[in-house]
């Protein structure tokens, strides 16, 4: 057994990492996609795609600049992505885009947009998306690790959270069976 952790301690610890690891599932379960700022509603915007069924994306500074060369990715909620690089203009053009619900990260913000073929396309649907990145925005995360792998990040499994609460709880069996074994050989031992 470990000298300097009572068993308590030890048994604490174990406790607190499996809960640790089923708080970590259910963090993951609601941050399920892209989340607004207080008091801001996520805004889905319809969008046509062209006759030839790409995706038109300018991607501007605050004051209206087009950013050249900058690596856009669009992922769809099924989680296909596809990638483009912006020109000099700041124009992104997504080719062979399926219509449906859409993402668009930008290190400050996700954009959402709802893509239709210009056949079914609602009457308010605009054919481009202008995506404002403000380099001002600081955020932070406290498990990047752990969230949504449609919303940047990547997303910690059920397998992986189940694997390691499982292993958390046969370490934890494995010392009260140890605990358990120094016990009896002590009893055998006395007269």
């Amino acid at each position: 057994m470990v000298d300097f952790l009572s068993k308590a301690s030890v048994r604490a610890l174990l406790t607190a990492a499996i809960l640790g690891v089923c708080g970590l599932g259910q963090l993951q379960a609601s941050e399920s996609g892209p989340k607004p700022l207080p008091g801001q509603t996520a805004k889905t915007r319809d969008v046509r795609l062209d006759a030839s069924g790409s995706l038109r994306v300018r991607l501007v500074d605050a004051q209206g600049n087009g950013l050249k060369n900058v690596e856009l990715t669009v992922r769809s909620a099924g989680g296909v992505e596809l990638k483009s690089v912006t020109n000099d203009d700041g124009q992104a053009v997504f080719t062979n885009m399926r219509p449906g619900v859409h993402m668009i990260p930008t290190g400050t913000s996700v954009e959402l947009v709802r893509v239709w073929t210009a056949d079914v396309a609602p009457p308010k649907a605009i054919d481009s998306v202008a995506v404002v990145v403000d380099e001002n925005v600081v955020r932070g995360q406290a498990l990047p690790w752990v969230g949504s792998a449609a919303a940047g990040g990547t997303s910690v499994s059920p397998l992986t959270l189940l694997t390691i609460g499982s292993l958390g709880l046969a370490t934890y069996a494995t010392i009260e069976a140890a605990d358990l074994q120094n016990q009896v050989d002590i009893l055998k031992a006395s007269p």
